[in-house]
């Protein structure tokens, strides 16, 4: 079966397969790991199978995500076998960085490492054709409009909607509380425990939107309209001040803590009946997961907000139009994945953080 005959044989009990490539393939794409088919032939002999390395940084989660949703559309646009092998995060600084490496592990192995095509096989020939076709992404595929992982966003939503589930339950989210950082997070009162998943969820990516002019942020009053008005908890997740670039800003002071307090008091005066919690440096599976669990999720322009967004299917994601994701192309993702049609707003690198303050929270 093709199972067995592509069933990796390992050096050690580390998951390293013989022949592993030397060099990480965190960047590559389908059209330049085909190239790389040969050396994978001692495990996929004859077939054709489209082999992936997924192997990256836990702080770039979104864009690793997205290398792999591109390669698993890619081979099955082209009528080939999929197959991931050495599957790993790179961590450094567990503890400061505030990851769970055991769970990272455990969600890494619910991706498909293994994705057999059904239908007829392309022969090598057609293979390659197939991909020059279908996979003409070289890099940063979650830009491009045209990339495989669109075209075949059924197929990237089945895969990551399970994914989510699957982990959701394993670690009983439904059920569990929302741990509490005192010297980070902001809160209004509460009495008791908060539940882990909220009724909305907001990515604020703070720093990246502060330090880069291609991100944005959405005016405060967009939320008025994207928020139920009988929501009763309303989580923002955003970076921990300790991240590095956050607050350095010029004339910002304390950037990042002073926009995300702007944002709570604003968010609590005109949701009072909500427990409104700003949540900085969230363990980034449990805030993937409240992305997807959540009966609304406003995103941030971020590949981190955009496959939890794309597996929802039952609730709401909202989204930005900007150039990170899809370059500003509103291309159909489903009926749960909606655009936005407010603009973001981008600031000058010297802007001093009270007149940001002032321009996001004007009526």
């Amino acid at each position: 079966s093709i199972q067995h005959d592509i069933e990796l044989k390992y050096t050690d009990g580390v998951k390293r397969p013989i022949g592993e490539l030397d060099e990480p393939l965190s960047q590559w794409t389908p059209q330049n790991l085909y190239v790389r088919f040969d050396p994978w032939k001692e495990f996929t002999k004859h077939y054709p199978v489209l082999v992936h390395q997924f192997t990256g940084r836990w702080t770039d989660t979104g864009n690793f995500l997205g290398i792999y949703f591109e390669t698993i559309a890619c081979a099955d646009l082209s009528q080939m076998h999929f197959l991931t092998v050495n599957s790993k995060w790179i961590v450094h600084n567990e503890s400061q960085l505030h990851v769970n490496v055991s769970a990272l592990d455990s969600f890494i192995s619910l991706l498909p490492n293994m994705r057999i095509y059904e239908k007829k096989l392309c022969t090598k020939d057609e293979c390659k054709r197939n991909v020059q076709i279908n996979c003409k992404c070289s890099i940063f595929c979650w830009q491009d409009k045209n990339a495989a992982w669109v075209k075949n966003i059924q197929l990237v939503r089945n895969v990551f909607h399970q994914v989510l589930m699957e982990f959701s339950t394993l670690n009983h989210f439904g059920s569990a509380h929302l741990p509490i950082n005192g010297a980070v997070d902001i809160l209004n009162d509460s009495n008791g425990l908060l539940p882990l998943i909220p009724d909305v969820l907001i990515h604020f990516r703070c720093s990246d939107i502060l330090h880069h002019d291609r991100y944005g942020f959405l005016p405060f009053k967009s939320y008025l309209r994207l928020i139920p008005s009988y929501s009763k908890y309303i989580y923002v997740t955003s970076d921990h001040p300790h991240r590095q670039g956050n607050d350095l800003k010029p004339n910002s002071g304390n950037g990042c803590t002073e926009v995300c307090k702007a944002l709570h008091l604003y968010l609590s005066n005109h949701f009072p009946q909500a427990i409104v919690v700003i949540k900085r440096g969230e363990d980034v599976l449990i805030a993937m997961a409240q992305m997807f669990l959540a009966n609304v999720t406003i995103c941030s322009a971020s590949t981190f907000c955009l496959w939890p967004a794309v597996a929802k299917s039952e609730t709401i994601a909202y989204f930005p139009l900007s150039n990170v994701v899809l370059n500003n192309n509103p291309v159909n993702l489903g009926p749960n994945f909606i655009w936005l049609d407010e603009k973001v707003i981008n600031f000058r690198n010297n802007e001093p953080v009270k007149d940001i303050i002032a321009t996001l929270t004007k009526t």
